[in-house]
This record gives structure tokens, C-alpha cells and sequence, in this order.
């Protein structure tokens, strides 16, 4: 019975991933579609600051643009120069559509203003970063800055909204716990991010949500990946309001259960073979 169990799941998987593969290549916009347009469009305001840390494609920019008919501030800091030139290829049209002017800098967002070391993929631009070496990955050096100096470099006003959209493959633990002093005194902040747990390391990450969510902070909405229910949210009784191939979304789930579910690495050991 063990072995018809993985044979069936393995059936499902094999065509999940195939269904996953064919819609990717075809529409490639909707990869991530929950994170880059539902979980976007919720964050965004018009005449926000978008500050959007690292984009292999552009993709959210883009978005941003349309989801706000150009009245947008958009900063876009991508430590990669193959990624900068595609991502300004695929906004121009949007920006050009609405006339909207978008800030490129070819920098890295860290803890610190100085030169680190970049790992820049070039079969996989989207794993490029400073935490991760991905194989093949070319190590450069690259100037960084935080948030907070260039908040203050760029002269943005701590009272306008701004969003911060991070997908940085495990950089986001010092990126926000460099943040913490500016994020209180702003008015208003939304954090988009992607979250990597098997790169944390300690409590870190627990520490910084604790103090985000003791600031105001709430999390809106929380998306799953590999598994749409993991068993955390089973016993939560949790159910996704919606849902893409292997991917689901929740909403009001409790700060607790954002903290263990963000914060250190699951493994639903009976799900995956």
C-alpha cells in the first residue's frame, strides 16, 4: 500500500510539474502569479514609493505601473547588469504607456554601505545573490547600500508610502533587521518579500517580525510554496481564499503562526518523496 501511495503521488507530481513547466513557458508572467500580481496589487498605492530590491525580468515594476495607471515613484536597485538591461526592456513599455519615469541603480541592498561579494547565475539570474552561490554562479564584487541611507540619498519622504519588494534569496534577514529604525519612524510601509528559511540561521528572523508586528506591522497575506496546505495550516484549519498550481494564499493567519511558518524551514516529509 506504502509503494501504490508514492506511485500515485508520484503520477501527481510528475504532472503537476509538467503542467507547471508548460504554463511557465507559455506565460511566463504568471510563474509567480500570486506573489507578483494579487500579493502587488495589495501592497501598492498610487503615488506610493515603490522600491523594488532585485528583479531578474522586471516583472513586478511592470506591474506596479499598470496596477497604478503610472502614478508610481519606482526605484528598481539590481546588483546584476544582465538582469538591469532585461528588466528595463520589459518595463519600458508600461513606462513609456503612462509616461512614467523609473529609477535604475545598479547596486546591492545589504547592512552595510561597502563593496561585498555577488554571485551572479548565469543559467539561473533569478538565484543570483549574496547569501547563496548557486552552481556555475560568477563571483563579482558590487557596491551595496541599505535602505535607510538610500531613503535619505534620494531624498523620499519618511511620510509617503512606500513599498519595499524583496526577493533576494535569503539577504532579506539583514536587509529588514538594518531596516527596523527607519520602518518606525515612516508612516506608512508595506514589505513584499519572499522568504528562504532554510538560509536563516537562529532566531534571527523570529526577532525581526517580532518587532515588526510589536511596530504595527500585520501580515495581509501569506502564500505557500511546493505545498498549498501545509500541515501547520491543517492544524490551524486554514483554508486558501486562492490558489495556483502548487501555490496557495491566506489571509488573517495569525502573527504566531506567520513567525513559525517564515522563520524556520518545514519539511512535510510526507508529501515529498
Amino acid at each position: 500500500m506504502i509503494k501504490f501511495r508514492h506511485i500515485i503521488a508520484d503520477f501527481g507530481s510528475y504532472f503537476l510539474r509538467l503542467k507547471m513547466g508548460i504554463t511557465s513557458k507559455i506565460f511566463p508572467e504568471r510563474r509567480e502569479y500570486l506573489f507578483s500580481n494579487i500579493m502587488l496589487k495589495k501592497a501598492l498605492s498610487e503615488d506610493c514609493i515603490f522600491l523594488e530590491v532585485g528583479s531578474s525580468d522586471g516583472l513586478e515594476m511592470s506591474n506596479a505601473i499598470g496596477f497604478t495607471k503610472g502614478r508610481i515613484d519606482g526605484y528598481l536597485i539590481e546588483p546584476s547588469v544582465e538582469n538591469l538591461e532585461i528588466s528595463k526592456e520589459k518595463i519600458k513599455k508600461q513606462a513609456d504607456k503612462y509616461n512614467v519615469k523609473i529609477n535604475y541603480v545598479n547596486k546591492v541592498v545589504s547592512s552595510s554601505n561597502t563593496n561585498v561579494d555577488y554571485y551572479f547565475s548565469p543559467d539561473n539570474a533569478n538565484l543570483s545573490g549574496i547569501i547563496l552561490i548557486p552552481d556555475g554562479a560568477k563571483k563579482r564584487q558590487i557596491r551595496s547600500t541599505t535602505i535607510e541611507d538610500f531613503i535619505a540619498d534620494n531624498n523620499i519622504p519618511l511620510d509617503k508610502h512606500l513599498v519595499v519588494k524583496m526577493d533576494v534569496e535569503g539577504a532579506e534577514v539583514e536587509i529588514l533587521k538594518s531596516s527596523l529604525n527607519l520602518f518606525s519612524r515612516m508612516t506608512n510601509v508595506s514589505i513584499l518579500m519572499e522568504v528562504h528559511p532554510h538560509t536563516y540561521k537562529g532566531d534571527m528572523m523570529q526577532r525581526i517580525l517580532e518587532s515588526l508586528f510589536a511596530t504595527g506591522f500585520k501580515a495581509t497575506l501569506v502564500e505557500t510554496a511546493w505545498i498549498q496546505t501545509p500541515e501547520l495550516f491543517k492544524d490551524a484549519k486554514l483554508s486558501p481564499t486562492f490558489t495556483h498550481n502548487n501555490r496557495a494564499l491566506y489571509k488573517d493567519v495569525d502573527k504566531s503562526l506567520v513567525i513559525a511558518a517564515t522563520s524556520y524551514e518545514i519539511l512535510n516529509v510526507a508529501n515529498i518523496k
